[in-house]
């Protein structure tokens, strides 16, 4: 008869609990997990390491519960391919509606007109105060309006002007065709 070495080491006692938690999700004893990580570690084919039987009924259990979790996901997908256009429809107007009334001002649209260089501009861009201060905005009332539509601070500036902001330069640049207010 074969002797089998045996090993022992002291472990942190949330390690203990995570190899148990480990070991009952997959019907596997304590002793098989630390063969298979040690295995993984060492970089060797844990195969031999468990015995069959344990290892075609931790299968079985996982096929199982993953066939159940698919017919669920099923389920809920049909739920939601059934109520998505009744939900698109009567949610649309209601979001477009708040994002318009937190960015569209029409203010905004006919700013005091001053002398620009759109063609420098379009090549420059300009920087988020730069572009208050030219939009006559106030700078905080852009990053309120964006906290309370949870956006970044750009998309809100883009948004409220329609200038397109560029992270490589962070620098907004007038859209295309843009007339010089």
């Amino acid at each position: 008869m074969s002797s089998v070495p045996s090993i022992s080491c002291q472990i942190p006692q949330e390690w203990l609990e995570a190899i148990d938690r480990y070991a009952a999700e997959r019907d596997l004893h304590r002793s098989d997990v630390l063969k298979l990580a040690i295995a993984s570690f060492l970089e060797l084919d844990s195969s031999p390491n468990l015995p069959d039987a344990d290892k075609l009924d931790s299968l079985t259990k996982q096929l199982t519960l993953v066939s159940k979790q698919v017919k669920n996901l099923h389920k809920r997908l049909k739920v939601v391919e059934n109520n998505d256009t009744q939900l698109v429809k009567s949610l649309a107007p209601a979001i477009v509606e708040t994002v318009e009334a937190e960015f569209v001002n029409p203010e905004w649209d006919n700013p005091k007109s001053h002398p620009v260089d759109l063609e420098n501009l379009a090549k420059s861009g300009l920087t988020f105060e730069e572009l208050c201060d030219f939009k006559q905005l106030n700078p905080e009332s852009i990053s309120t309006r964006a906290q309370r539509a949870t956006l970044p601070v750009e998309a809100a500036m883009e948004l409220a002007t329609g200038w397109l902001y560029q992270p490589r330069t962070k620098r907004y640049y007038p859209p295309i065709g843009v007339s010089d207010r």
